[in-house]
């Protein structure tokens, strides 16, 4: 029988931010796809990219030359409030996310990897501590074999 170590306050915490904040960006994801349809199905092109939609909008929903109904145009101005209102949440989080690093010495040890942000450092370092195999795969994550590099021997860390 395999145990788990017990997790902390702390990484509880970080855990559920993160869960939740991916749930929160799918969400977005899944609102800006489902206005790029809706425009699409009534023959407006937006540029693939939220950003490209978040400019292009406004505009769109102003313009009375466009082909959209205007039930369309409450509705796709329904889904653009909720898309700000997911951004507003995931800026939110990201901020509590930018300043934990500092408050823990191995997202600090983290995020001196070149590469490394601090939603990356607090995912992994407030993760508990690593059991053996996961040491020996952190080594060759940190070594750059992830990347598509190969294995001269069976063994990854003597690359």
């Amino acid at each position: 029988m395999r145990f788990v170590p017990i997790k902390s306050e702390e990484q509880l915490d970080m855990q559920s931010l993160h869960w939740v904040r991916e749930r929160w960006i799918k969400r977005r994801t899944s609102v800006v796809n489902q206005i790029r349809s809706l425009l699409l199905e009534r023959g407006v092109t937006v540029r693939t990219g939220r950003k490209h939609l978040v400019a292009a909008l406004p505009g769109i929903l102003e313009d009375p030359d466009t082909n959209l109904s205007g039930p369309l145009r409450v509705l796709l101005a329904q889904l653009q409030r909720e898309m700000n209102n997911l951004v507003g949440q995931i800026e939110e989080v990201d901020a509590v996310v930018v300043r934990t690093p500092g408050q823990n010495e191995a997202c600090q040890r983290l995020e001196t990897i070149p590469g490394i942000g601090p939603l990356t450092a607090t995912a992994s370092g407030y993760s508990g501590p690593l059991a053996p195999s996961r040491v020996l795969m952190s080594q060759t994550v940190l070594r750059g074999t992830f990347a598509g590099c190969t294995w001269i021997t069976g063994n990854p860390v003597a690359t």
